[in-house]
């Protein structure tokens, strides 16, 4: 089992690995789901370390149950100092745009893709019309041919 200090210590790792030193919006069961523990634990975890002075929950909002939502928050800085040196935030935000930069490539892709595969099915539609007619005009000359021939 865990003492609280290694859990915080993993806390804070997570939340640094996932969010960096940049502001992010969070929800109770998103950080619960991401630091693997209950509400109650994850609402009493964040709000500890906001008291230590590790990050701060600049936006509160009330939810239903009485509980207050951490919509912002901003990490302060590492474990040992509260000031984030300007290497960190540019690292930190060029780790951001190169992931923001992935993702769009990643985006046009697949957008390139799906206008593609909308081109074939139009292809194959038009295609479809044309036999699905073609059958139709044969049947009626069967058809005719059937009740016109003795």
């Amino acid at each position: 089992m865990q003492s609280n200090k290694e859990r915080d210590k993993l806390i804070k790792e997570t939340l640094l690995g996932k969010f960096g030193y940049l502001e992010f919006k969070a929800r109770w069961d998103e950080l619960a789901e991401l630091l693997d523990l209950d509400m109650q634990k994850v609402r009493y975890h964040i709000f500890k370390l906001e008291a230590q002075g590790f990050l701060k929950v600049i936006e509160k909002s009330m939810r239903s149950g009485g509980f207050t939502s951490p919509n912002v928050i901003q990490i302060l800085g590492a474990e040992e100092s509260n000031k984030v040196s300007f290497e960190e935030v540019i690292a930190d935000i060029n780790k951001r745009a190169l992931a923001w930069e992935k993702k769009a490539q990643r985006t046009e892709a697949l957008e390139a893709d799906n206008t593609r595969l909308r081109n074939e099915n139009r292809i194959i539609q038009e295609k479809y019309d044309t036999l699905y007619k073609e059958v139709f005009q044969l049947r009626q000359k069967l058809l005719d041919r059937m009740w016109n021939h003795p």
